[in-house]
């Protein structure tokens, strides 16, 4: 039940198996713990897609590709999430306002031109990548989608949410606990080890510290995290490992 629930949440997969009446809000944290799953899921998708295409397009194509498959996949929920934490970080208001901020439509500057820039650097890291022989860059895809999906994980853990008033993330920062979070980094610990080796620890460092980052400018200006705010976690997660991946470590 709880990959499925997790499926659910961070894909728009049409994923069977619990009607939302008998989702408590204990299920939902419990799920965090399959995260990392979620990740490697995603990344044999995308592992699949590209030795296929990269029979037939060079990686700059290929790197498009699976970048447009990830966004439809995932409902464009992480990049949202990206773009109005941007909003509300560099608002230059706090609390209340700079979070009203991010649950308006409408999008700001910041939201723009931070989106474009994240998204032309996944272009780049992403077609880096995939340059590498594809054993190697399927490896790499699967580690990153992992690890990127346990940054939400930690981030949930570690600070408190920032709205009063309730929101998506609300049920998982309730009820997480420490034994959400040992299952999903030994989860992506074992994956992630099988595939990479020992540029495992390199990820999960690192990850840690971005999203440490992330958390503590959240907690300063909003005064916690929002489900925005992991979106933008896992987002980072995503560049980070393409980045090291493709040799910037």
């Amino acid at each position: 039940m709880g990959f499925v629930l997790a499926l659910q949440f961070l894909t728009r997969l049409p994923v069977f198996g619990n009607t939302q009446g008998d989702i408590t809000s204990q299920d939902l944290a419990a799920s965090m713990a399959y995260f990392p799953l979620v990740g490697i899921f995603l990344g044999v998708i995308m592992a699949v897609g590209n030795s296929m295409a990269v029979l037939a397009l060079p990686p700059s194509m290929v790197a498009v590709l699976i970048m447009a498959a990830l966004i439809l996949i995932t409902g464009n929920l992480h990049w949202d999430g990206w773009m109005d934490t941007a909003d509300g970080l560099l608002s230059g208001h706090h609390g209340e306002r700079a979070l009203a901020i991010m649950k308006d439509s409408r999008v700001g500057a910041s939201a723009v031109i931070w989106g474009c820039l994240g998204l032309i650097t996944q272009y780049v890291l992403l077609t880096r990548l995939l340059s590498l022989p594809t054993l190697q860059a399927n490896a790499w895809l699967m580690a990153t989608l992992a690890w990127s999906r346990w940054n939400a994980v930690v981030g949930t853990f570690m600070f408190p949410y920032a709205r009063k008033t309730g929101g998506t993330a609300q049920a998982f920062l309730d009820e997480i606990s420490l034994r959400e979070v040992l299952i999903s980094t030994t989860i992506a610990t074992v994956f992630s080890a099988l595939l990479i080796g020992w540029h495992t620890f390199t990820l999960l460092g690192t990850n840690l510290v971005v999203t440490t980052a992330i958390g503590k400018a959240a907690q300063k200006r909003l005064g916690g995290v929002t489900g925005d705010v992991l979106g933008a976690m896992i987002i980072a997660g995503e560049l980070v490992g393409l980045f090291i991946g493709g040799g910037g470590l």
